[in-house]
């Protein structure tokens, strides 16, 4: 019989919550019982109030409930008067322990730390001087510990008289008598209870009573959630309105609408064509500049080939001087010409390394500082290329290689050559136009001509 009501009971609240989820709500929805029960209990914390939580829950429901239909002020204050009852019932019912500036806080708390992890052996012949022993423990359990294998009271005594000096009576030496002055001296240190409100009654209710009101309207106290039929209903009206601005939309664009879209599909069509033009132009550049990298790297090659030239088969017009011999050869050594793809190449390369060497050292060339101008030069190539062989050298290494190679030109050129009359004129030709005069003049040995010109 009892299951059976167990189960229809169950039956029935079934058949409420759906009668309730069926139901759509009309107004403002009820605030959360767990809400207001939660605000209850937190006030009932702070106060020590001795009111029933539930009932406090369900008054301050009933405030919130009714805060949401107030349409008017007189409502209003017809609701502060109710929130002002709730709050004079806990202000009244208040009891929390008060500070009474005697520091029994402080002393209390030392005490339980002392006695915390502390088990008490008290001889049987003493128990009988606190009275009934089990009553006596029970009376001081969670503070005091007792055991027939803990320490002597005696002991304890003696410790507590050195932790906390000037709260136990330091003359007493039996037994029994410091069980009961322990108990006594803790019993003194219980809290003073009271109600916190009673200097300022009217001030506390104000303020309870102003906490739920506020409670109500700040979202502490929400509403429940909306049944099923309420979802379904706003569902229902969401989407009449969506479909009445849809329509509205329609009929308000018209042909401007349709005239847009085709405007949009246009421009994409344009911006599909202008990102394949600028794919061209791209790949058109980049031709441009392979091209012109390649037309560079052989530029390179000539001046390479024509430096060599001065520098390993010099004639008397075509020639690297000697103060410039290092650094050319230093620049030359920067410019790796292998590919990695020819073996003819490889070993040309080989044999102009190894001639670059035989010329380093040879005594004719040493001693030669270089010039700072051209070591500015031989450290920005070093910096600009490091160890990147010319095939794989991007635009701005080739432009360093061929201004290097350019200046390095200018500067052989210019070293075997003089102005003369605002004209340049090469040495080696001056010298030789001079030996020819003055042979033809008589009167000096060719010879020692020779000499002179060379």
């Amino acid at each position: 019989l009892n299951d059976l009501r167990a189960e229809n009971k169950i039956l029935q609240e079934t058949v409420e919550y759906l009668q309730k989820q069926l139901k759509v709500t009309k107004g403002p929805r009820e605030t959360r019982l767990s809400d207001a029960k939660k605000l209850a209990q937190q006030i009932v914390k702070e106060t020590g109030s001795t009111e029933d939580v539930e009932d406090l829950a369900r008054r301050i429901k009933d405030v919130a409930d009714n805060l949401a239909h107030a349409t008017s002020l007189s409502g209003y204050d017809t609701l502060k008067s109710l929130a002002a009852g709730i709050a004079r019932d806990i202000v009244s019912t208040a009891n929390v322990e008060l500070d009474d500036g005697t520091g029994t806080e402080e002393l209390r708390n030392d005490f339980k730390t002392a006695m915390k992890g502390q088990t008490i052996y008290v001889p049987e012949q003493y128990r009988s001087d606190v009275g009934d022993w089990n009553d006596f423990r029970k009376r001081y359990f969670g503070i005091f510990k007792f055991s027939n294998s803990g320490t002597p009271i005696d002991q304890v005594y003696q410790a507590l008289l050195e932790e906390m000096p000037g709260v136990l009576d330091p003359d007493i030496n039996n037994p029994g008598d410091m069980i009961n002055e322990m108990a006594d001296k803790w019993d003194a240190l219980q809290p003073i209870m009271g109600n916190p409100f009673e200097d300022y009654w009217n001030e506390a209710i104000e303020s309870y009573a102003n906490r739920i009101i506020h409670s109500a309207l700040d979202g502490t106290l929400r509403e429940v959630d909306p049944t099923y039929a309420d979802k379904m209903n706003a569902r229902i009206e969401r989407l009449r309105s969506e479909k009445n601005a849809r329509i509205e939309e329609v009929r308000r664009q018209g042909i401007a609408k349709k005239q847009e879209a085709i405007a949009k599909e246009k421009a994409a069509k344009w911006k599909k064509v202008d990102k394949t033009a600028q794919y061209y132009r791209d790949m058109q550049a980049r031709a441009k500049q392979r091209r012109q990298n390649t037309a560079m790297r052989g530029r390179i090659r000539d001046m390479i080939g024509d430096i060599n030239t001065r520098l390993l088969h010099g004639t008397e017009k075509k020639y690297v001087p000697a103060e410039l011999v290092n650094a050319t050869i230093d620049i030359l050594e920067m410019i790796d010409l292998d590919t990695g793809k020819s073996a003819r190449i490889h070993e040309k390369i080989a044999k102009l390394q190894q001639q670059y060497a035989k010329l380093k050292e040879d005594k004719t060339f040493t001693g030669y500082a270089y010039d700072p101008i051209m070591q500015e030069e031989i450290s920005a190539l070093s910096e600009a290329i490091g160890d990147t062989p010319l095939h794989q050298m991007n635009s701005e290494q080739l432009e360093q290689v061929l201004t290097t190679l350019q200046d390095l030109t200018h500067t052989i050129k210019t070293a075997v050559s003089f102005k003369l009359h605002g004209e340049n004129v090469n040495a080696f030709e001056f010298g030789k136009d001079i030996e020819k005069a003055t042979r033809s003049a008589g009167g000096i040995s060719t010879n020692s001509m020779s000499k002179a010109v060379n």
